[in-house]
């Protein structure tokens, strides 16, 4: 099984970039849509619920569970949400279709994306998907950036069938041979390597970024109307976000223990294993956590719109800004 290599991280937290709330002054609630069913990749939302980085931004924030990046843009369109978690690839999409969104902070800089297949399949490369049965569930990004994955190794879309299905349902479905591959995050690892075991089966792991396919996976998105009206709510709740995160790296034990906290029925080794994957994913270099390079943003919408053939070419300053990141000291 081919793995991505593991890159530097550098751990980081921060530390009084947040001004206090007003003394008096209520909390702002806002709701924060996710881009699946809650699980390890997102412990760093209830870390900062947990450790007061919200509440010391002035903010009260529900976590709302979603079925793909796509819906989660949809929520937060629809005012179901004041912000989205979705990767820039999406942002991208949703913002060429009309959708006047942008990426206000990346989480995870490195593809998370990836096909798994058990080995007994002979599912061995990208081509050998073309004629089986694929799990992904509508609106996620594995599925919505698949032709970008398709023309990059030659697969024939044509030769693709998709079984669409709950975001749950995808590690049982290949497991029990309903589907031959599933569409996901390598994230989703650990629970589905446990549950292969348990059957005696051996997995396979086709990663997009071995095949030339390493687009942003994952940040926090905004719309125009929120940034343009209340910038510093957006500040306030990238900021406190960004602790969660730093300090969810720093700490993986006590992130998964968080973690289980709000979420009973999860398991702790495995939400650990989880966090522990996505951590190879999470970039924080010079310019800090949250930080994406224009080339990166450039390389990702260049590479979408090919694949997509969408007519409008959406500026890299639509797609993603820096604006809103903490302008503090980075305590390391």
């Amino acid at each position: 099984m081919r793995r991505a290599g593991a890159i530097g991280l550098s751990m980081v937290a921060f530390a009084g970039l947040l001004a206090p709330p007003a003394p008096g002054r209520a909390a702002d609630r806002l709701t924060f849509a996710l881009d699946w069913v809650p699980y390890g990749k997102h412990a760093w939302a209830y870390v900062a619920i947990e450790r007061g980085f919200y509440r010391d931004a002035g903010l009260q924030v529900t976590v709302l569970a979603g079925k793909g990046a796509l819906d989660a843009i949809t929520k937060m369109v629809a005012g179901s949400a004041e912000f989205a978690n979705a990767d820039t690839p999406n942002v991208l999409i949703a913002r060429a279709r009309g959708q006047r969104v942008r990426e206000v902070a990346t989480i995870f800089a490195r593809s998370l994306y990836v096909f798994y297949a058990l080995k007994d399949s002979g599912i061995r490369r990208p081509k050998d998907l073309e004629g089986r049965r694929i799990g992904v569930s509508e609106g996620d990004q594995p599925k919505a950036v698949f032709p970008a994955f398709a023309a990059a190794t030659g697969i024939d879309l044509k030769k693709i069938t998709f079984t669409i299905m709950e975001p749950a349902a995808k590690n049982p479905s290949l497991l029990a041979g309903k589907v031959d591959a599933i569409g996901t995050f390598t994230p989703v690892y650990p629970p589905l390597k446990s549950g292969a075991d348990k059957i005696g089966k051996e997995l396979v792991e086709i990663l997009w970024s071995d095949y030339g396919v390493d687009v942003p996976s994952g940040g926090i998105v905004a719309t125009d109307r929120m940034i343009r009206e209340r910038p510093d709510l957006v500040r306030r709740f990238v900021e406190a976000t960004l602790r969660g995160v730093a300090w969810a790296m720093d700490n993986p034990e006590q992130t998964a223990e968080i973690f289980v906290k709000h979420h009973p029925a999860s398991d702790r080794g495995v939400t650990l294993e989880t966090w522990r994957k996505s951590l190879a994913h999470i970039v924080a270099g010079e310019k800090g956590l949250g930080y994406l390079d224009p080339g990166r943003v450039r390389y990702t919408r260049d590479v979408i719109t090919k694949a997509y053939n969408l007519t409008v070419v959406v500026p890299v300053e639509e797609i993603y800004s820096s604006e809103f990141l903490p302008k503090g000291p980075l305590r390391r």
